[in-house]
């Protein structure tokens, strides 16, 4: 009998075993798929940014900046996957700039300041400004930069342009229940100080079709009106009823306005193909032909890839003057840069205290 019970036990730790090794072996193949998957291009400007993310096309077919794109993945980054981008940056970089939407790429900043001093470190709206990491970020001195998007102050932000846009009335719909309003009463009184009309419209279920026609069908006076919503899946009604009420979208308010656009008037590909500049002409003719010249704001490259933008005008910058980086990373340095290279305005909100040039940026759309 004791024969028979240790036999099983021995035949059970076999297969437990066999079972771990398995499942090692297949972590181990898909932290290998997920290496492979990471570029390894380098030149003078060097970055990483999440799969899918639209940048600029000038800036990826400019010779002095090497993209690479980060495989989406479940969970944080390996240190495998930091040690393999740090072991990519040699003498002939720069400026490492590190955009994504996943923890544990901090590190690979540490690994580049040790081994080469020189380089500039850009963090880009990372996932550690979105969480509880975000202190340990601020403080890590190996960061020379850290710039991300802000999501405060929106409303009065659209409140500005829309006066810009010489709205008389400003609609604002919102569920209360969906987000924390931090800047309504500076939008209402901004409102008040500037002599424009202000309408809260708030909605308790969500919008649709036909709940969207019920709200904005009740706006009177709705051509001079700038329609504005804090909810990102109103975006796509705003731009589908556009032509419809031909009122004014002071800013469109989500995360890629160019992809949106290009989804709801049919320009998908020249989206994908052209340089903003270039897809910008299109917008402006299209907007001319329904009528709505200068009725839209938005920002037609993906929010997050501002600040990967602004930092490769900086850091080219830079370069060609010969500055140093206590000259360029200023607030002054990237409200210009902004404005003359990216046609942006730009307001920097400082961080806390960090240890480099840490900055919020606030976004004002462009008007077309």
């Amino acid at each position: 009998m004791i024969k028979k019970i240790a036999y099983l036990f021995t035949i059970v730790f076999v297969l437990v075993s066999l079972g771990a090794c398995t499942k090692n072996d297949r972590a181990s193949s898909s932290d290998k798929e997920s290496l492979e998957d990471i570029t390894n291009n380098k030149s003078e400007i060097t970055i990483y940014l999440p799969e899918g993310q639209q940048l600029d096309k000038k800036y990826i077919e400019n010779k002095k900046i090497a993209v690479n794109f980060l495989p989406k993945i479940e969970g944080k980054y390996t240190e495998k996957q930091a040690d393999m981008i740090a072991n990519n940056i040699d003498k002939h970089v720069k400026v490492l700039i590190i955009s994504s939407s996943n923890n544990g790429l901090s590190s690979v900043f540490e690994k580049v300041k040790d081994k080469l001093p020189g380089v500039i470190t850009i963090s880009c709206d990372m996932e550690e400004f979105n969480n509880h990491s975000l202190d340990d970020l601020l403080k890590n001195s190996n960061i020379d930069v850290g710039l991300s998007v802000s999501n405060t102050n929106n409303l009065l932000i659209g409140v500005k342009n829309s006066i810009l846009m010489n709205a008389k009335k400003f609609a604002y719909i919102y569920n209360p229940n969906d987000i924390d309003i931090t800047d309504l009463e500076k939008a209402k009184e901004y409102c008040k100080e500037n002599n424009m009309i202000f309408d809260e419209i708030k909605v308790d279920k969500k919008i649709d079709d036909k709940y969207f026609n019920e709200i904005v069908g009740k706006i009177s006076n709705i051509e001079n009106t700038a329609v504005y919503s804090s909810i990102e899946d109103a975006s796509m009604l705003l731009l589908k009823n556009f032509s419809k009420y031909k009122y004014i979208i002071p800013s469109l308010n989500s995360g890629n306005d160019g992809n949106i656009f290009s989804q709801e008037f049919a320009l998908e590909k020249e989206y994908a193909s052209l340089e903003r500049e270039e897809f910008e002409a299109i917008v402006s003719k299209k907007l001319e032909e329904e009528g709505l010249t200068g009725k839209l704001g938005m920002i037609i490259e993906a929010k997050k890839s501002v600040p990967i933008e602004i930092s490769i005008e900086i850091a080219k910058y830079m370069y060609e003057n010969n500055f140093m980086i206590e000259e360029c990373y200023r607030d002054v340095s990237l409200v210009a840069r902004g404005n003359r290279n990216l046609n942006l305005s730009i307001t920097p909100q400082k961080i806390g205290n960090s240890a480099g040039y840490f900055r919020y940026l606030n976004l004002v759309p462009r008007i077309y």
